[in-house]
């Protein structure tokens, strides 16, 4: 049994500086190895181990619909309407296959709920033209403020479903992703332009914001090119702006967004070895990990506990009670020093040995961000009373870090992944040629 916009000021340090996007806007920063001792091996296994119990725990017994947040203890979830998001079920789909792996849970109680969820998902969850919630009742299937269907979430919930599916082995399971991949209409969440909307609510429409410069939108582009019944065309790569930017001599392809946007197409997508005719983005987000922790360290002077080996936010929970989305590089808010071990967990694929070392002294400096579930979602040691210890859990973070921990240690989700015939073809289509 187990026991966690807008720019804002100016920081010190090397002048950013956007530039426009060229086909060599990429500087590929070098790798480290992996050479881990003991004691980091037996963290990252905790971390994958803790993080499986939380996506069976926290979720709805009945729906398998994954709460959005829940009490790092283990305690309770933290509504008596049970919010469920979408994106979190699918990093759960993703986390229940992993558990199956590695003995960690009973393999029949998780493909039992991972079937269980894809006949929900399926079946019982309102969707528009494909498109699921963002948000919804997990009991109930209400959907939920801010009453979305989201191109990114269902794209997230999708590479979760496609990834559980490949473990499965089961022609029922199959042909529950199938319908559920099948009837999204990519096509009609352009609303006739070359790019995706975030998504379209109820009695307002579309969103007027697209999905039309650098991020996490890397896989959902992938899905919506690859797909056999609406796909979108390829051309629709190429309308994502990709800036580049320059922080201290490291170039890195990005946007005005949070560490994630960088972290995220490396979930499920493997490309440490590919590359488009813009960059090759396994490097560019080595990159953007880089000028990253290069940011956090010229900050020690505002906030004396970031040092080189304690560093790294995201969007997370913050002290005030609220959320921030935090960027830096390019800044985006005046960050106050909490620390998010998401940032440094979901780059364990980009930096390793640094991620590790940061994730072992926020364990042994700051022990009481760790919790049943293995990190809380974010801590500040300089607030007062000896600091804030974010007292949740936000399902999407934990799910980013424990996938990160698995494709460090195993590759199996990124090896599972390259088999889905959806995203191999897009990525031919849109150019992908080995690096």
């Amino acid at each position: 049994m187990l026991d966690a916009s807008g720019e804002g000021k100016a920081a010190k340090g090397p002048k950013l500086q956007p530039e426009r996007r060229t086909p060599t806007a990429h500087n590929p920063v070098a790798n480290q190895p992996t050479n881990f001792d003991p004691e980091s091996t037996r963290l990252l296994e905790e971390l994958r181990e803790r993080a499986s119990h939380f996506f069976l725990e926290q979720a709805d017994p009945s729906t398998g619909l994954v709460y959005d947040r829940a009490r790092a203890d283990g305690s309770a979830t933290l509504r008596t309407q049970p919010l469920a998001s979408i994106a979190a079920t699918g990093f759960g789909l993703s986390a229940l296959s992993i558990a199956i792996s590695h003995g960690y849970l009973p393999e029949d109680q998780c493909a039992q709920r991972i079937m269980l969820t894809l006949q929900v998902a399926a079946n019982k969850i309102p969707h528009k033209n494909g498109f699921l919630p963002h948000y919804l009742n997990a009991r109930t299937f209400e959907v939920l403020s801010p009453q979305e269907f989201s191109s990114i979430d269902t794209s997230l919930f999708l590479a979760g479903a496609l990834h559980a599916a490949r473990g499965m082995n089961s022609a029922r399971a199959d042909a529950l992703v199938k319908k559920i991949y099948d009837r999204v209409d990519w096509r009609w969440m352009t609303n006739h332009e070359e790019t995706l909307t975030m998504g379209w609510e109820p009695g307002r429409g579309f969103q007027t914001v697209r999905w039309n410069s650098y991020s996490e939108c890397l896989l959902m582009y992938l899905l919506a090119i690859g797909s056999s019944t609406h796909p979108i065309p390829a051309s629709s790569w190429d309308a994502v702006t990709r800036n580049t930017y320059d922080f201290g001599g490291i170039r890195f392809i990005s946007s005005f967004g949070a560490l994630f946007i960088h972290q995220y197409p490396h979930i499920w997508l493997d490309l440490r070895s590919t590359r488009d005719h813009y960059a090759n983005y396994f490097q560019n987000s080595i990159a953007a990990m880089r000028a990253h922790k290069t940011w956090c360290m010229l900050q020690h002077g505002r906030f004396d506990w970031v040092d080189e080996r304690i560093w790294g936010f995201s969007a997370s929970d913050n002290p005030r009670g609220s959320y921030s989305a935090w960027g830096a590089p390019p800044v985006v808010g005046d960050w106050d020093g909490t620390l998010s071990p998401h940032a440094a967990a979901g780059g364990l694929v980009l930096l390793p040995e640094e991620c590790i070392v940061a994730l072992k002294t926020f364990r042994t400096l700051y022990p009481r961000s760790w919790e049943r579930y293995g990190f809380v979602n974010a801590f500040n040691p300089g607030s007062p009373d000896g600091g804030w210890y974010d007292p949740d859990i936000i399902s999407i973070d934990l799910g980013l870090g424990m996938l990160m921990v698995e494709n460090l240690l195993t590759g199996s989700v990124w090896a599972a992944c390259r088999q889905i015939p959806e995203l191999a073809r897009s990525m031919k289509a849109v150019g992908f040629i080995p690096a």
